[in-house]
Order: structure tokens, then sequence, then C-alpha cells
């Protein structure tokens, strides 16, 4: 019997998280690496879930739609703890 490694990837994308562990060890005791199969699109129909990023990019544009913070790709980091005034008074 011959695999269709594609029709194995999307098998696996369909399938709910749960299920998907499970698949994966079946793969796995059938000698098959996932990590070899094809990535395969994903369904379109329904909406995909936010990653982490993005939800809090979204949330960031929710509390002040007119700030530029979303689009700062920046991290600034402190030698020692700095309270807000400092910080305010550093940035400007």
């Amino acid at each position: 019997m011959e695999l269709d490694e594609r029709k194995i990837a999307q098998r696996f994308a369909e399938l709910q998280v749960d299920a998907q562990r499970s698949f994966l060890n079946k793969l796995n005791s059938s000698g098959i690496d996932f990590r070899e199969l094809p990535i395969v699109p994903a369904n379109r129909a329904e909406q995909l879930p936010l990653s982490y990023s993005q939800r809090s990019l979204w949330l960031t544009w929710q509390l002040d739609p007119a700030s530029p913070a979303y689009n700062m790709p920046g991290v600034f980091y402190f030698a020692r703890p700095t309270g807000c005034c400092c910080i305010r008074v550093e940035c400007e």
C-alpha cells in the first residue's frame, strides 16, 4: 500500500487539536515522520484563530486607535527598575 503524503497532511490539518495529538502518535508508531510531510493550505472556509501577537496588536488598537504604539517594532531595556515618570522624561 502506497501512502499519499499530501492526503495524510490534509487529514491532519482538518483534525481538532486533541485528535491531532492522537494522529501524531499513530504516525510515529507507524514509522512516519510528520516533519517530512508536505505543508498543505489551511481551510479558509472558517475563520482562523488569531495568534498571541495578533491579539496583542488588536488590544493595543482597541485601547487607543490613534496611537502609533502598535506600529513600533522596538523594545526598551532598562538597566535598573525605573518609574513611569523617569521613562516619560527619558523618551521625550
